[in-house]
């Protein structure tokens, strides 16, 4: 694995984070979940898909890569 040395952010609540680590903590410690979730996001074996109830615009329908 190359050196890690950069870092990514992002705002949650309370209870998402708390729920995340407590679901994360099955699969091994929470930052290294969050690595495999964008690793797989970046190799095309995750999708999100945008959900029913759109608060803001934040999902645009694209190609495939």
């Amino acid at each position: 694995m190359s050196s890690l040395n950069t870092y990514l952010t992002t705002r949650v609540t309370a209870k998402q984070r708390q729920q995340f680590v407590e679901k994360a903590e099955r699969f091994g410690k929470p930052s290294e979940v969050l690595r495999d979730i964008i690793v797989a996001f970046i190799e095309n074996r995750i999708v999100i898909h945008p959900p029913t109830k759109v608060k803001e615009v934040l999902y645009v329908i694209r190609s495939q890569d």
